[in-house]
């Protein structure tokens, strides 16, 4: 038997929101309750941040950060949701988009060096336009240590680990997650059955 994410058909998930409605849905992948998730199924631990307001641009971000293991001292992970896509990030910040994610199978996936002014040089971010805003995660390392392709592919595992998760992509994409169809000439157990049911009353 499958599991869950061998069934998902991921380039048909619905991709991209309108960042001016004023009724966009912003998910909040931070909540306690996935937080104990991540924690309990995904061995991914995240400490909760308060929602970050930008008063400027009159919007509310949510955040949650930890700190990695098995990695250099000092490196951390975030996961976020953010009312910007990826074309205010073409508009407003173009320097700090580092190109699609052909490394990876979700589709619409993008990084970005995830500081505006780009003197870090110590981060890479991997994003998601969905439905419910702009899921993001970074990966951080020390000031000015320049490992930016390796925190892409760090950052790139965690988010395609948390797209593999089931609890995940419907806090996401609800009960419209699509899944792959049926092999051609393939009829289930319940199918088969069904039909053997009405031979034998006929």
């Amino acid at each position: 038997m499958s599991t869950f994410h061998e069934q998902v058909d991921y380039e048909q998930l619905p991709q991209g929101f309108d960042r001016s409605a004023v009724d966009l849905d912003l998910v909040n992948p931070c909540t306690d309750k996935l937080r104990a998730h991540y924690e309990q199924h995904l061995d991914f631990r995240l400490s909760v941040l308060v929602p970050i307001r930008t008063d400027d641009m009159h919007a509310t971000s949510w955040s949650c950060i930890g700190y990695e293991r098995g990695t250099r001292i000092g490196e951390r992970v975030e996961l976020m949701a953010e009312p910007f896509d990826r074309e205010w990030v073409h508009t407003y910040l173009p320097a700090n988009f580092l190109g699609d994610a052909h490394d990876s199978w979700i589709p619409g996936a993008y990084y970005l060096d995830y500081d505006p002014g780009r003197n870090r040089a110590n981060n890479c971010q991997i994003s998601v336009d969905t439905p419910r805003g702009r899921v993001a995660v970074t990966h951080y390392g020390q000031f000015r240590e320049g490992r930016v392709q390796e925190h892409c592919q760090l950052a790139r595992e965690r988010l395609e680990m948390l797209y593999q998760d089931e609890t995940f992509l419907r806090e996401i994409y609800g009960d419209g997650i699509p899944l792959k169809r049926e092999p051609r000439g393939y009829r289930s157990t319940t199918t088969i059955t069904s039909l053997t049911r009405k031979n034998v009353r006929r």
